[in-house]
């Protein structure tokens, strides 16, 4: 299964629908399990925690013009080692991304068409 969409309930709706079996998900402790939660029956979902992301000092963060954030656990991290400039542009790789910027504080954002290399390249180059 191959999803085509940066809406991951509508993505885990569509592989849920396509699922006979039990499905591994390799996910991080405090995974936000959108796709498992979109399965009728949680019979159908194994999940296994294989790592963990853990907060470390931050060195001194070299100056940029754009900012890809992919995950809500990099807003939080750098949000908390260094404010945004007015002028920088900020990218979100899904929403789940875009609505922690939101709740850090940074209202203007681009979020991306598409998980791949063209919906990144679309994003910058959008700007």
């Amino acid at each position: 299964f191959i999803g085509y969409s940066t809406d991951t309930k509508l993505i885990g709706r569509q592989f849920a629908s396509s699922v006979t079996g039990v499905v591994l998900f390799p996910q991080a402790r405090g995974s936000m399990r959108v796709i498992q939660q979109q399965f009728g029956s949680q019979n159908h979902v194994q999940d296994l925690v294989v790592y963990e992301t853990l907060k470390k000092e931050v060195p001194k963060l070299p100056e940029a013009d754009i900012i890809l954030f992919t995950s809500p656990s990099n807003v939080i991290v750098y949000c908390h080692a260094k404010k945004l400039a007015p002028n920088q542009r900020v990218i979100a790789m899904g929403s789940a991304t875009g609505n922690e910027l939101l709740r850090q504080g940074v209202e203007y954002y681009t979020l991306v068409n598409s998980f791949d290399d063209s919906g990144l390249a679309q994003a910058v180059f959008g700007m």
